[in-house]
């Protein structure tokens, strides 16, 4: 019988995307490593679920950026796992359902501007201004992090002649900075469309976040990759192994160890304690003081993990379907429609939005063949929810649901009816499989007030405790 070390180098909580990239490097500096994973697969949100003959996608559309320039086609290189994930680029990008009719975005970004010019013609000195600000908040946030990286930044004071586009941004929301550059509200919300995707509506959030995010996806390219989102982390687990890491599933850490201002080790839910140098949490931030025990972080640290306000959960109805109604239609991967493309959208997720409001209606089939039998496909219905309803979510569920498939029938006609296979995971879904406050997918809300230099950095008060993932 092998024995197993009892100490490591590093201890990784939560084998998320953020928790599997910090253990890869790790492991590529030669150190020796734990993961621990409560749930039975990595990769957190960034995973597939079958329902035979269907396979569905827990929670990503598309990813973004992995152009080359657009940083993540890097980072998958330093990771190692670029030859073995099979990303396919979105084009279209996905259609908008707005006031006036549909808008369909195309991947070539010079396009995409030269078609809201003739639509909104009026508007075009402004849509070229809106247009070069978020690529040039994209092209400021990559030279910082890599000027971070190399320790090369300037003095502070050095910081807005550096980086202008940052300075400009900062302390702004979204909506304030479409809204300098464009009067039309529909074409306001067309510009904010993909805030969905970060779960904090442009009245809120960072006009930094929602430059850099759109910037990413529309001048880097969305993209699916094949196979489901799985891949990738299985991919980054698999190699993992391979070097020597060890990976556990179903393991639950419940306690973070502590001595002399330091971290000593993790405490597992059956009761196994292993030492290590390093402790990464790719744990929701908020948790810590759970994990750590009171008294062991200073007030104003606790007060900055638990303070801020957490990003609103979504509701989410799984559809197999028999036959491929978005190919009939000649629609791309996905369509935003309704109060999603609001600028001050109410994210809260009530039953009266469920039945008139906005939603992402996301088809699978034709970026990800295989994730349905010929002829059938796989789409998904989403929205924000709030974790906290008046109603049991357990009451709520079925009408939620019933109220979004009628919603998107009028969308997508004939969907209804093609309906073969559905479930519904709402916000106690979310919280139950990530264990993540309030079900939330996306860390603290994104306000201006939590971005760039008020962020909750990956340093915490004990110097070998770090933080990954969503939440820094």
């Amino acid at each position: 019988m092998v024995s197993t070390p009892s100490r490591y180098d590093a201890i990784v909580i939560g084998a998320g995307l953020g928790g599997l990239g910090a253990a890869t490097a790790l492991v590529q500096a030669g150190r020796s490593v734990l993961v621990l994973e409560q749930a039975h697969q990595p990769g957190g949100y960034a995973v597939t679920f079958s329902r035979p003959p269907f396979r569905f996608d827990a929670s990503l559309h598309a990813l973004d950026g992995f152009a080359p320039g657009g940083g993540n086609d890097a980072l998958l290189r330093s990771l190692g796992v670029a030859g073995q994930v099979d990303l396919r680029r979105l084009d279209p990008l996905y259609t908008v359902r707005g006031p006036s009719g549909d808008v369909t975005v195309p991947a070539d970004v010079h396009a995409y501007e030269a078609m809201l010019v003739d639509r909104f013609p009026s508007q075009r000195a402004g849509i070229r201004r809106w247009f070069d600000t978020c690529h040039r908040a994209h092209v400021d946030t990559v030279r910082f992090s890599d000027d971070a990286r190399a320790h090369r930044l300037p003095r502070l004071a050095e910081i807005p002649e550096s980086f202008p586009t940052l300075a400009s941004l900062a302390g702004r929301t979204w909506r304030d900075v479409t809204e300098e550059c464009v009067q039309d509200r529909e074409l306001a919300g067309l510009l904010t469309a993909l805030w969905s995707y970060t779960a904090t509506p442009p009245s809120r959030l960072s006009a930094l976040t929602g430059m850099v995010v759109t910037a990413s996806y529309i001048y880097y390219g969305g993209w699916y990759p094949r196979g489901g989102s799985g891949s990738l982390p299985h991919a980054l687990a698999t190699n993992l192994t391979a070097a020597g890491a060890d990976l556990r599933y179903g393991t639950k850490v419940e306690h973070i160890g502590a001595a002399h201002g330091w971290a000593t080790g993790v405490t597992t839910a059956d009761g196994d304690t292993f030492g290590a140098d390093v402790v990464i949490c790719n744990a929701a931030a908020p948790l810590l003081v759970d994990l750590l025990g009171e008294d062991v972080l200073p007030l104003e640290y606790v007060s900055r993990t638990t303070t801020p306000r957490v990003a609103t959960s979504s509701i989410t109805v799984y559809l197999g379907l028999d036959r491929d109604v978005f190919a009939e239609q000649g629609l791309p991967h996905e369509v935003f429609t309704g109060p999603m493309t609001a600028l001050d959208a109410d994210p809260s997720g009530t039953p009266d939005d469920w039945r008139s409001g906005g939603m992402l209606i996301t088809d699978y089939t034709h970026v990800d063949p295989g994730c349905a039998p010929d002829g059938g496909a796989v789409d998904t219905l989403s929205t924000t929810a709030a974790h906290d309803q008046d109603e049991s979510w357990d009451t709520l569920k079925q009408s939620a649901a019933d109220a979004l498939v009628d919603r998107a029938d009028e969308v997508v006609p004939g969907l209804k009816q093609a309906v073969v296979h559905r479930e519904t995971a709402t916000p106690l879904t979310n919280a139950r499989y990530t264990g993540n406050p309030a079900g939330s997918w996306a860390g603290y809300e994104s306000v201006p007030s939590m971005t760039g230099r008020g962020s909750l950095g990956s340093r915490t008060p004990l110097p070998n405790l770090l933080l990954a993932g969503a939440w820094t």
